[in-house]
């Protein structure tokens, strides 16, 4: 047992693991807390099966409790609390002719799909099969997930009314930008190489910006909710207008932990633009709010090469306020050809450096942690993320720790201490299991450790550190 919860088997002194099995691919999954018992519950889309695994005292099941077609449902699979007469989470399903959904009663799921909407959405043209997008959440903060959908070539969101319809509010003025990222791509000969794809997309932020707990709508206008649905369109005051182009998207976060949200530009930087770097590289610009005005001039300016999808500002020493993580790699072949080639057959040396924000300073100039790794890139699963992770508390001493995919076989976990000198407890070697294809941070049991899972082609594999 580990926090007296979770039920693993022994495997090594320091980590216990638990596997488990499905007869189909694994093509998509979530963790949530579907029967709302403050565990974890796994939702796994293998094949044509939408498999679900909820978690007991003893562990999870060899097999799911329930199982089900993901077509009755939709291309795209999510789950959310909108019926309040069934108790747990809801399976919603987004198709082309609208959102099905399936209940849950005191038994559990009732495997009849019904329309929560019904109208024509706009969907991608080329699709592979069901995945998991998040497509429902809590506008209001009454405890019943609202539905985002594409309809016509804009943006709506649905709420339901006392009458169970649900009526759409139209989204206006999202913002349009450009993005790079690694991608496979076949050239004239069929051969697969990894190559940078440029796309434009329109973006629209769903964030409490003032922190009434209700979420607001940030583009290029704010639009502030008042409560009950209504929502107030500002002319804005987000963003130093002199600083704001196409090619840059605004986002916000909290960053000096002062509860106001500062804004941050990003911008995507063409490939092999600096320093022969390979990847895209991305430039934050961090403007503080003070005194509910952001500062004309950049408060801070970083770059950094494109990791995992994940915020680079993340709060790494658990004091409130958000660090920065950046990640970079040098190499010099003499054409872009041959810089591919050499990402796919040979090794790279990435430079990892983490700064601390001080609530006096601000961010150090100098990083607080640099670790200098040699990786052997597999672009099986990384064609468009780099091998570095600090987002999970491993061990629960609520700081975070760094993993690093050394190369297809073998891991090493950083345990940080920023009363040490190096800043460094202790490094641990993890075995990455045969068929690998991603993995996942998660604290399943709620005891403050996330367990390391790995996703495999046919299986998922659960490992928890033991501090033994």
């Amino acid at each position: 047992m580990i926090g007296g919860e979770f039920l693993f088997t022994e495997s090594g002194q320091k980590w216990n693991t638990i596997e488990i099995t499905l007869p189909e691919r694994i093509s998509d999954g979530m963790i949530e807390d579907l029967d709302k018992d403050g565990y974890k519950d796994l939702l796994l889309i293998a094949g044509n099966f939408i498999n679900i695994f909820f978690y007991k005292r003893s562990g999870f099941p060899s097999t799911p409790d329930y199982r089900f077609y993901y077509t009755r449902l939709g291309e795209y699979i999510d789950v959310g609390d909108v019926d309040p007469s069934s108790p747990g989470l809801e399976l919603l399903g987004l198709s082309k002719d609208g959102v099905k959904f399936i209940r849950r009663n005191k038994f559990g799921y009732v495997d009849n799909a019904e329309f929560l909407i019904s109208t024509k959405i706009d969907m991608p043209e080329f699709h592979l099969g069901p995945f998991i997008a998040d497509f429902a959440f809590d506008i209001n903060a009454d405890g019943k997930d609202e539905i985002f959908l594409l309809r016509d070539g804009k943006a709506f969101f649905y709420r339901s009314n006392n009458s169970s319809q649900w009526l759409p509010l139209e989204i206006e003025n999202p913002i349009n930008f450009t993005t790079v990222y690694m991608g496979k791509k076949s050239r004239a000969n069929s051969d697969l190489v990894i190559h940078p794809l440029v796309e434009s997309q329109s973006s629209l932020l769903v964030q409490d910006f003032n922190g009434d707990g209700l979420l607001d709508f940030t583009s290029i206008t704010l639009r502030k909710q008042k409560g009950e649905f209504r929502f107030q369109s500002l002319d804005s005051p987000l963003k130093p207008k002199a600083t704001l182009n196409k090619e840059k998207r605004p986002f916000y976060l909290d960053v000096d932990n002062d509860g106001n949200l500062d804004l941050i530009f990003l911008e995507v930087h063409e490939i092999y633009a600096e320093n022969m770097s390979p990847f895209p590289i991305a430039k934050f610009i961090v403007h503080l709010r003070k005194s509910n005005e952001f500062s004309l001039q950049p408060n801070h300016v970083f770059k950094t090469i494109i990791v995992n999808g994940q915020s680079p500002f993340i709060d790494v020493d658990g004091d409130g306020d958000l660090d920065f993580i950046s990640v970079w790699s040098e190499i010099t072949p003499g054409s872009k050809e041959n810089i591919l080639q050499f990402l796919l057959e040979s090794t790279l040396i990435f430079y990892f450096r983490c700064y601390l924000y001080d609530q006096t300073k601000g961010y150090s100039i100098m990083p607080d942690i640099g670790i200098k790794s040699k990786i052997k890139l597999n672009f099986s699963y990384l064609s468009n993320a780099l091998p570095f992770d600090i987002s999970a508390d491993v061990n629960g001493d609520g700081i975070k720790d760094l993993i690093i995919f050394k190369d297809s076989k073998n891991a090493l976990l950083y345990f940080l201490d920023f009363k040490a000198k190096n800043k460094i407890k202790s490094v641990e070697l993890i075995e990455i299991p045969k068929g690998f294809r991603g993995y996942q941070f998660c604290d399943l049991n709620g005891n403050g450790k996330k367990e390391l899972i790995y996703i495999k082609e046919r299986s998922i594999q659960i490992l928890a550190f033991t501090n033994k």
